[in-house]
C-alpha cells in the first residue's frame, strides 16, 4: 500500500518537472535570450525525458505542448523569432517556417525515442518473463 502511493506521487512529481521546464524553457526564450531561434532545441530535454520514462504517447503530448507553447509565444511576441532586417511579412513567415519544421522534428523524435522505450520495456518484460 505504502509503495503503490510513493510510486504514484513520484510519477506526479515526474510529470509536473516535465511542465515546469517547459514552461521554464518559455520563460528563457521570451524574456532572456537574445537568439530565441537557438533556445528551440532546448525543448528537446522535456520531450525525451518524457520519451525516457513515460513512453511514446506522452512523448509525442510533450512535443505537441512545446510546439503549441512556441506558437503561443511568437503570436504573444512576433519579433521574438523573427531576425533580420527584412520585410515585416518575410520576417513573420520566416519565424513561422522555423516554427513548423522545428516541430516537425520535434514530433519526430519524440516519436522515435518513445518507441524506443516501449521496445526496451517489451524486451526487458520478455526476459523477465523467462526467467
Amino acid at each position: 500500500m505504502k509503495n503503490k502511493w510513493l510510486d504514484s506521487a513520484t510519477r506526479v512529481n515526474k510529470e509536473l518537472l516535465l511542465i515546469l521546464s517547459i514552461v521554464v524553457f518559455a520563460a528563457v526564450i521570451n524574456f532572456l535570450v537574445a537568439g530565441q531561434k537557438l533556445v528551440l532545441s532546448f525543448y528537446d530535454l522535456p520531450t525525451l525525458f518524457a520519451a525516457y520514462y513515460f513512453g511514446r504517447a506522452r512523448a509525442v503530448q510533450t512535443a505537441v505542448a512545446s510546439a503549441l507553447i512556441v506558437c503561443w509565444l511568437n503570436i504573444m511576441n512576433p519579433l521574438a523569432l523573427a531576425s533580420g532586417h527584412r520585410a515585416q511579412i518575410s520576417r513573420h513567415l520566416m519565424a513561422w517556417s522555423d516554427i513548423a519544421v522545428w516541430s516537425g522534428f520535434l514530433m519526430i523524435t519524440a516519436y522515435a525515442m518513445g518507441s524506443l522505450y516501449e521496445k526496451r520495456e517489451k524486451s526487458n518484460g520478455a526476459v523477465g518473463c523467462l526467467n
